[in-house]
This record gives C-alpha cells, sequence and structure tokens, in this order.
C-alpha cells in the first residue's frame, strides 16, 4: 500500500519524507492524513518488508512503525533497517510497547508515542524529533 503524497505548506516540515509502517489499515489511513495535512510528505505501507524497500528508496528523515505487526515486529524492522545501513529517525507509534528490559540495548532509546494519546502527540513528538535532528540510537 505504498503511496506518495502531493507536499504542502508546512514550515520546518515541508519536504520531510516519513515512512510509516502499520498493519491496521484504518490507523495507516488516518495517520497518513495527519501527516499530510501537517505538510509532511509520507510513505505508508502495512508490510514490514516493503518498508524496508521504501526506505532505501526514498531515504526518509523518521520512520515510524506499530510495533505488533505480524512476520516482523516494529523493533526486528528498525533493527533490519540498521544492518541494512539505512538511517533515518526512528519512532514507534503503538497501543502495546514492550516492556523496557525486552528490547536490545540500541532501542531502548528510540522514542515510542501511545496510539491512545491521539496524532496530536505523534505530531509533537515528530516535530521534536525532526527539530532536534538527533537520532536517540
Amino acid at each position: 500500500m505504498a503511496r506518495t503524497p502531493g507536499i504542502r505548506e508546512g514550515g520546518l516540515r515541508l519536504g520531510k519524507k516519513i515512512v510509516l509502517v502499520d498493519d491496521d489499515r484504518l490507523v495507516l489511513q488516518s495517520v497518513v492524513a495527519a501527516l499530510e495535512a501537517s505538510g509532511y510528505q509520507v510513505w505508508a505501507t502495512d508490510s514490514t518488508e516493503e518498508a524496508v524497500q521504501l526506505a532505501q528508496a526514498v531515504d526518509p528523515d523518521v520512520v515510524v512503525t506499530d510495533y505488533l505487526m505480524p512476520r516482523m515486529d516494529g523493533v526486528s524492522l528498525l533493527q533490519r533497517m540498521q544492518e541494512l545501513a539505512v538511517h533515518p529517525l526512528m519512532l514507534v507509534y503503538s497501543s502495546t510497547p514492550p516492556p523496557l528490559e525486552r528490547l536490545p540495548q540500541q532501542m531502548r532509546e528510540v522514542p515510542w508515542v501511545a496510539k491512545s494519546t491521539g496524532h496530536g502527540a505523534l505530531l509533537r513528538q515528530l516535530i521534536d524529533l525532526l527539530e532536534s535532528g538527533v537520532d536517540p540510537r
């Protein structure tokens, strides 16, 4: 379900590229709409395998992924991207974060946003992450 939107006005966000991964298509569509309305370019997919390909192809500024997905969870996806030397900033948007002690050390600093907090919290975290330009890994 890859998608390339048009660019909209958004100050510093203009031109920032996001790869969004979530196996729930309703969540995916809703988050894409919110991100596009805020001026981001979004490539969205419900497939972790396609997310890796998208990240390699579009060189995103950030990858936003759900944690619980079939075949490969969000943390494994982020690790796979690191193995392939794809190094965008990372953000996990999830309803069920794992216990911190179950996460590999390099993933403990990746920001997490609870889906229950809504799109506003996600947008605030993205702005903070992109404006700082500092990858917490």
